[in-house]
């Protein structure tokens, strides 16, 4: 059980670490 709540968090965790580069990313680009 508590390997799956491992699991799931470190995807919530990739999946905002992702969404955090690209709006900084976005914001190089246009700015």
């Amino acid at each position: 059980m508590l390997a799956i709540y491992e699991v799931v968090l470190f995807n919530i965790i990739i999946v905002y670490y992702i969404k955090f580069v690209n709006l900084r990313l976005y914001r190089i680009i246009h700015n």
